[in-house]
């Protein structure tokens, strides 16, 4: 499951869009979009971490860790850029606030034994050349296959409504 907070997204920092309009950056929003990026996260590692074993593959488990963070990635981006920039006890107070949730969720990744179970699977059926099991590309082929992936996107994110 691929869920991303699209384009025009009613917070900005869940907007997808290539152009950022970081005017409308504030620190009101900072928390809702936050939260509601980490509970999509969350979400789908924990649907990564309950497949059935028999059902793994590179797509539903490697890629799919790779995409389950991309919101959360994007708004939190955003976030601690403007904190850098145009920092505001505001700003600041909004940022520090959702920083604990944030790196708790990501230090818990990797101590989620359900999904490093299903990834050692994945790995270990790729190691052992099982055909059908969706063999782990070579670093070449995922680059080739992730830079297609974001490529595909392009014309999305650059078609702006203010045009």
């Amino acid at each position: 499951m691929r869920l991303v907070f699209r384009r025009m997204s009613a917070n900005p920092f869940l907007d997808s869009a290539f152009h950022i309009r970081w005017s409308t950056l504030a620190p009101e929003h900072v928390a809702s979009a936050i939260e509601a990026a980490l509970a999509q996260a969350r979400a789908a590692v924990e649907e990564i971490a309950g497949r059935d074993l028999g059902s793994l593959t590179y797509a539903n488990t490697f890629l799919a860790l790779e995409n389950s963070t991309e919101a959360l990635n994007l708004a939190w981006a955003k976030v601690t850029h403007l904190q850098s920039v145009v920092d505001s006890p505001a700003l600041r107070d909004a940022h520090n606030a959702m920083l604990p949730g944030v790196s708790a969720f990501y230090a818990s990744i990797p101590l989620n034994a359900g999904l490093w179970r299903r990834l050692k699977a994945v790995a270990a059926t790729a190691a052992r050349g099982l055909s059908g099991f969706g063999a782990v590309p070579s670093p070449s082929h995922f680059f080739a296959t992730t830079v297609a992936t974001r490529a595909a996107r392009l014309p999305r994110l650059f078609a702006r409504s203010e045009l």
